[in-house]
C-alpha cells in the first residue's frame, strides 16, 4: 500500500510540474506583451502548449488518483475487518506459527507436497520433528522437492542429514484416479505407522475447459474434493486408532463462487448421482472450483460429526502466490495486472510461507483451543466468513458439533451420501484387504 501511495504522490508532482510549466509560459507571454498574459490567451503555440500539458497531466494523473484512492479505501475496509489476532495471523509464516512446538513422534500425510503450500507445510513439520509422508503425483518432481527440503534444513543446521532422510517418505498419489488413492492408502498401511495429521492440501484451480478425471467425474471436483474424501475414509481406521489425530481440509473463501443456494445444487446432483456437468460448466471453471472448496468445507463438518475420536477442520490459506494462478490463461493475465498490487495490502495476497501458516496452525494448536468442525483463516476461527446458505444455525458457537441436531447437518450429510455413491458407482469400496 505504501508503494502505491508513493507512486500516486509521484504522479501528483508530475501534474504540479506540468501546471507550473504552463504558468511559466503564460507569464513569459505577459512579460513580453504577447497575448495579454495568462488571463487572456491569444493565438499561438504557447497557448496550445499549456493546454496540451494540462490535458496530458490530467489523463495520466486522474485515473491514477482514482485507482489509488479506491485501493486505499479497499485497504482500509480490509483492515477494519481484521481482528487483532487475524491481522497479525495474516502476516505470520508457517515457521513462526510452529516455533517452539515439538512434533517428535508425530506422523503427517501431506497431499500435493511436491510444490507450493504442500511443500512448505512438509518442510515446517519436518523441521519441528515430525515424520512426513509426501503424497505426490509426479515422483520426479517429488524427489526434487524432498531433496530441496532436506538440503534446506541441513544448511540451516536444524536437523542432521541421516535423521531427516529417515523421517521424510514419498509415496505416489494421483487424486485424479480413485485406484491411485486406494493404492496409496494400502502403501501407507504397510509402513506400520500411526497417523496424527492428514493434510488434504493438493488441488487444481479454474480449468478453463470441462475435463473429466480418469473415473469420468469432473476433474476439479475429484482432485480437490472427492479424491480427498475417499482417501480420508480409507485412512479413518488409522486416524481413530491414533490419539489426538486431525484431518485438515484445504477449503477456501472461493466457496462463495459455488451455486447459490448450494442445497439446490446438491439436490439436483444427488439424484443421479453425478458431479458438475459439462453443459453447466462456467467459462473459466471458477464456479466448479468453488463447488469443490465448498464440498471440502461441508466434508470437514460432517466428518467431525460422524467421528468423535478425531478433530476435523477446514482452512482457507488465503490468496497465495503459487503456480495455481499460472494454470489458467485468464487468471495469469489477471494476476499480473491486479493481484500483484495486493501484496502491499496486509494479508491480501500472501507468500507461500504465509499461506501455509493457517495449515500449520491447524496442526500445532492445542486441543482446548481448536474448534472441531470449524473454518479457519489467517490463523483464526472464521465461521462468520462462511456463506450464509452454508452456515450452520448454531445459537452457541462453542457447542460441540457432535451435539447438534441432525437437521442442521442435512446438507453436509447429503454431500457425504453423494460422495459415497459416486465412489461405489465408479467400482470402488471402502474396505482394504489388509489387517488394520
Amino acid at each position: 500500500m505504501s508503494n502505491m501511495l508513493c507512486l500516486a504522490f509521484k504522479w501528483f508532482h508530475e501534474l504540479e510540474a506540468y501546471m507550473y510549466e504552463g504558468m511559466c509560459l503564460n507569464e513569459n507571454d505577459k512579460n513580453s506583451g504577447y497575448n495579454h498574459g495568462m488571463y487572456h490567451f491569444g493565438q499561438g503555440q504557447d497557448k496550445h502548449s499549456f493546454r496540451n500539458n494540462f490535458i496530458k497531466s490530467l489523463l495520466i494523473v486522474l485515473p491514477t488518483f482514482i485507482i489509488a484512492t479506491l485501493g486505499l479505501l479497499y485497504g482500509l475496509w480490509r483492515f477494519s475487518r481484521f481482528s487483532e489476532k487475524s491481522f497479525w495471523g495474516s502476516m505470520q509464516t508457517a515457521e513462526c506459527v510452529a516455533k517452539d512446538v515439538n512434533l517428535t513422534g508425530k506422523v503427517a500425510i501431506v497431499t500435493g507436497a511436491s510444490d507450493g503450500l504442500g511443500k512448505e507445510t512438509a518442510k515446517v513439520l519436518l523441521k519441528q520433528g515430525a515424520c512426513v509422508i509426501m503424497a505426490v503425483r509426479d515422483r520426479e518432481k517429488g524427489d526434487e522437492a524432498r531433496r530441496w527440503i532436506i538440503d534446506y534444513l541441513t544448511s540451516k543446521n536444524y536437523q542432521p542429514l541421516h535423521t531427516l532422510e529417515k523421517r521424510i517418505i514419498m509415496l505416489s498419489l494421483d487424486l485424479d484416479s480413485l485406484q491411485s488413492v486406494r493404492d496409496f492408502a494400502l502403501n501407507f498401511y504397510k509402513l506400520g505407522l500411526p497417523l496424527h495429521y492428514l493434510i488434504n492440501n493438493a488441488g487444481i484451480m479454474a480449468i478453463d475447459h470441462y475435463e473429466l478425471s480418469k473415473d469420468g467425474i469432473e476433474k476439479q471436483f475429484q482432485v480437490n474434493y472427492l479424491g480427498h474424501y475417499y482417501l480420508t475414509r480409507l485412512l479413518t481406521p488409522k486416524l481413530i486408532q491414533t490419539p489426538n489425530s486431525r484431518v485438515i481440509n484445504l477449503s477456501s473463501v472461493a466457496h462463495n463462487a459455488s451455486p447459490k443456494p448450494f442445497s439446490d445444487w446438491l439436490n439436483k446432483h444427488a439424484l443421479l448421482p453425478q458431479g458438475p456437468l459439462k453443459e453447466e460448466y462456467s467459462q473459466q471453471g471458477f464456479v466448479e472450483y468453488g463447488i469443490s472448496k465448498a464440498c471440502m468445507l461441508l466434508f470437514a463438518r460432517e466428518y467431525q460429526r460422524r467421528y468423535h475420536d478425531t478433530t476435523s477442520i477446514a482452512v482457507h490459506p488465503g490468496d497465495v502466490d503459487t503456480k495455481l494462478w499460472n494454470e489458467n490463461k485468464w487468471f495469469k493475465r489477471f494476476r499480473y495486472t491486479f493481484l500483484k498490487w495486493l501484496k502491499y495490502i496486509p494479508g491480501e495476497f500472501k507468500t507461500v510461507e504465509q499461506g501455509a501458516a493457517t495449515i500449520v496452525y491447524g496442526v500445532v494448536t492445542p486441543n482446548d483451543q481448536i474448534k472441531p468442525g470449524g473454518f479457519y483463516k489467517d490463523c483464526t476461527y472464521a465461521d462468520d466468513d462462511i456463506r450464509k446458505d452454508m452456515f450452520l444455525p448454531l445459537d452457541n458457537k462453542d457447542v460441540n458439533l457432535n451435539n447438534q441436531c441432525n437437521n442442521d447437518f442435512k446438507m453436509d450429510s447429503q454431500l457425504w451420501d453423494l460422495s459415497e455413491r459416486l465412489i461405489i458407482k465408479s467400482g470402488f469400496d471402502f474396505n482394504l484387504p489388509i489387517n488394520q
